[in-house]
């Protein structure tokens, strides 16, 4: 049975992610050969990054004869990598999984749920894991100049795999706090956001100073030994691989038991009152109001609004661009005349300047595709909007201003900060305020056309349907290549000039937002009422 169970779970991760759907679990060769060579291409991304790190700590370290500080660091990048890739998926499966109920009632062992999705868990760390530890044993081998030991490879494997379950332990009771602080929400949504983005500008911060930090790193090995060398279980952890220290590598691996030995005995006792519970949701206080009376417009907008900001997954995921575009803003008026300035003084750049800037401004609002996954994310629920005493065409009005009221406050904040930064003038000027809220609306004409000819209602998980839909990849790269004449035109032919090229782009544009709104309200209306 813990075989079905792993299989089981394996199996929703990888339907997750490839496009799997209720109906056909099962994918053809060619689309899951090209699945998995994505796959390890992002695999390989992150391995690389991981490797540009440790190639320039490995030389640096040996020679200061601090080889288990490399190490330690290694151990403490490998397990806080695991732990937060880990930890939501920990919070979901343990303390919030929706399936507890139907599995319950089926002749299994409690243990046996348990034993299955620590396992899951313990795979996804794993993967995690692999994308620092095989970057850092190759960078050391290449770059320290020390001839590593049988013994010590040997305690760096061992290492490596039961730090899993020490990371399995920090993931689990952090897991625990936030499954308990978000359990007497309103919004979980709105935090699962939060927590997003605070991740991926970290992540984002990260990669924009990784290379100052490095270089920081790998002159300060001293100061970071005096430091880390107050950690036992990391000073340990660095003598047992780089010196082959079994008193050290013993320690080192009950650190890692103990705690996972404990908390799964915990989680074990306690697995059916956690997977029964039924966990109070934040009391509303019922206040009578008048009862306001609104348009029949003014509901639907109202719904898909809802819709959108009650799902982390559909908010992050497709208003992605919108986000970019705010910090896009302010990065351009705090290092605007900084990046910028130097430009304006070379003849042959100053004049592309400004157009390149508003094309890139349309660029990054192509990423945003809130209205490309809004029909197909209706679901099985489709029924509803379809049996609603309205049109059609208002429904879909609805969903495409909802994409445009998102949209546009953002790049508005863009166009505000070019103005301020490069005042444009004349022709320019006009074109800078004229061509972003057209594209705008390009991008949600596009995606939502794209979305009434290739609908997917039959999707497994909501993320699924906001990331790996095919009306999706229309809008995204759509939205891109309407972008790539304008680009050829001002570098590959300056007889032109910019503004005739922005001009010509934005009538085209503007033509494109007719016809493609023309196409929604009328044969795209009808499409919508007779899907199933």
């Amino acid at each position: 049975m813990l075989k079905i169970l792993l299989r089981a779970q394996l199996g929703a991760y990888w339907a997750r992610f490839s496009g799997a759907t209720r109906s056909k679990k099962r994918q053809g060769a060619g689309k899951a050969v090209l699945f998995s060579l994505l796959m390890l291409y992002v695999l390989g991304c992150f391995g690389f990054m991981m490797y540009g790190i440790f190639s320039q700590l490995a030389a640096p370290f040996a020679a200061a004869g601090l080889s288990w500080l490399y190490f330690s660091m290694y151990g403490l990048m490998s397990l806080t990598l695991m732990v937060i890739g880990s930890v939501f998926t920990a919070k979901a499966q343990l303390y919030e999984a929706k399936d507890n109920d139907l599995l319950l009632s089926m002749p299994i062992r409690p243990g046996a749920i348990l034993a299955s999705r620590m396992l899951t868990l313990g795979v996804v760390n794993f993967v995690c894991g692999l994308i620092v530890s095989v970057p850092a044993a190759i960078a050391w081998a290449a770059r320290s100049g020390q001839v590593t030991t049988g013994a010590q490879w040997l305690n760096y494997c061992l290492i490596s795999l039961f730090i899993i379950l020490l990371s399995l332990s920090l993931a689990c009771l952090l897991a625990l706090l936030m499954s308990l602080f978000t359990s007497r929400l309103r919004s979980k949504a709105a935090v699962d956001t939060i927590v997003s983005l605070v991740f991926l500008l970290a992540y984002f911060w990260f990669c924009f100073r990784m290379n100052s930090m490095i270089a920081s790193l790998a002159a300060s090995g001293s100061y970071l030994a005096g430091k880390l060398g107050g950690v036992a279980p990391l000073y340990w952890m660095g003598l047992a691989i780089a010196e082959g220290n079994m008193g050290c590598l013993a320690a080192t691996l009950a650190i890692c038991i103990v705690p996972f030995a404990a908390i799964y005995a915990v989680l074990a006792a306690t697995f059916l009152h956690t997977a029964t519970a039924k966990r109070g949701a934040a009391k509303i206080k019922y206040v009578q109001r008048e009862q306001k009376v609104s348009s029949p417009f003014s509901a639907l907008y109202r719904r898909e609004l809802a819709r959108f900001t009650s799902s982390s997954g559909y908010l992050i995921n497709a208003g992605l661009g919108a986000i970019f575009m705010v910090v896009g803003a302010v990065v351009l008026l705090v290092k605007g005349q900084a990046l910028f300035g130097s430009f304006s003084q070379l003849p042959g750049l100053a004049k592309l300047l400004t157009p390149v800037l508003v094309l890139g401004i349309c660029a990054i609002a192509g990423m945003t595709t809130i209205s490309a996954p809004s029909v197909s994310i209706e679901g099985k629920n489709l029924w509803i909007a379809q049996s609603l005493p309205v049109p059609a065409a208002e429904i879909l009005k609805a969903k495409l201003t909802l994409h445009i009221s998102i949209l546009l406050p953002a790049m508005l904040c863009d166009v505000a900060a070019l103005l301020i930064v490069l005042r444009p003038s004349g022709a320019m000027l006009a074109l800078a305020l004229v061509l972003p809220p057209v594209f705008v609306f390009f991008t949600g004409v596009l995606g939502l056309t794209a979305n009434l000819r290739h609908p997917n209602f039959d999707w497994v998980t909501e993320t699924q349907c906001v990331k790996n839909s095919m009306a999706v990849m229309i809008a995204l790269f759509g939205s891109w290549g309407a972008l790539i004449p304008p680009f050829v035109l001002l570098f590959a032919v300056s007889e032109l000039p910019p503004w005739a090229v922005l001009t010509v782009f934005t009538a085209a544009i503007a033509a494109a937002d007719v016809l493609l709104y023309r196409w929604i309200v009328t044969k795209g209306a009808r499409r919508f009422s007779e899907m199933k």
